[in-house]
């Protein structure tokens, strides 16, 4: 069962994410002209925030797979030690000896 913090960074994550594709669209679409024609800091702004969902994308992934790690370090552990196999092997004297 996935838990509640797991879950919420993976839908932070998402939405990280898509608030990035839809600024990177729209910065280089729509808004284009206006932030060529604004300012270098409102450029630099605009894409400092996207970057900067894109990092946070990053971290709550992150996020998300330490604590799936976390979970699945836990049932491994509960989980019975495998039988163990014995193999036997002849030396090449015994062989030998017994052909």
């Amino acid at each position: 069962m996935i838990s509640k913090i797991e879950s919420l960074a993976q839908w932070i994550s998402i939405s990280c994410m898509t608030g990035a594709v839809g600024m990177v669209c729209a910065g280089n679409m729509v808004l284009e002209p206006a932030l060529q024609t604004s300012g270098e800091w409102i450029s630099l702004l605009y894409w400092s925030v996207c970057a900067a969902l894109v990092i946070s994308t990053a971290a709550f992934a992150y996020l998300a797979l330490a604590s799936a790690q976390q979970r699945l370090r836990a049932v491994a552990s509960q989980l019975p030690a495998p039988a163990t196999v014995v193999r036997f092997s002849l030396t090449t004297e015994q062989q030998h000896a017994e052909v």
